[in-house]
């Protein structure tokens, strides 16, 4: 019982950082200052990702559901972009409409951003047996600016997430930390 209780004070705790940080870096969209919100550094979201959202939320709103448009780029199959779109939380930026869009990229961020906190937190818990270890590494993991809404795939994701257990084992090592873990 006891145990249970700590884990869900741990998960409690990092749930009200993710959301906490999510508020400081989202500040300017959520208070409506900001026209879009950024989640990745290049400027491909507003040329590339939003023109390709609209046109998948009209689409989807009006049932022409068809694999190959002459609207997508000069002519284009956009049968693999709608299966980017199949993960239950970026699909709620297709199914509300484009004129929901700006609303449902924050909500499918929020939600990104807070399963990702979790997932990681699980994972670095179940890695580091650790709940103070896991809780900074799944935060320093889900707020890496390679984490995006869209842009990278899954198999990046995995690579840093990698890369940061790597790292965790290599800085173990090098605090001298027992053979054990390191």
């Amino acid at each position: 019982y006891h145990a249970g209780m700590i884990l869900r004070r741990a998960i409690l705790l990092l749930l009200l950082l993710t959301n906490l940080i999510f508020c400081l870096l989202y500040r300017k969209f959520i208070f409506g200052n900001g026209v879009y919100l950024y989640a990745d550094v290049g400027c491909d979201s507003l040329t590339s990702s939003y023109p390709i959202l609209s046109l998948l939320a009209r689409m989807f709103s009006s049932g022409d559901l068809t694999a190959y448009s002459l609207n997508f780029g000069a002519g284009a199959d956009i049968s693999a972009t709608y299966l980017q779109y199949l993960n239950p939380v970026k699909f709620l930026m297709i199914v509300f409409g484009e004129k929901n869009l700006p609303l449902m990229i924050m909500v499918s961020t929020f939600l990104q951003v807070n399963l990702l906190s979790l997932f990681g937190f699980f994972f670095f818990r179940l890695l580091l047996k650790n709940k103070t270890a896991a809780l900074l590494s799944s935060l320093a993991w889900t707020f890496s600016g390679y984490v995006v809404l869209w842009g990278q795939n899954y198999s990046f994701l995995t690579c840093i997430l990698l890369f940061t257990v790597s790292m965790f084992f290599l800085q173990a090592y090098l605090c001298g930390l027992p053979r054990k873990i390191s």
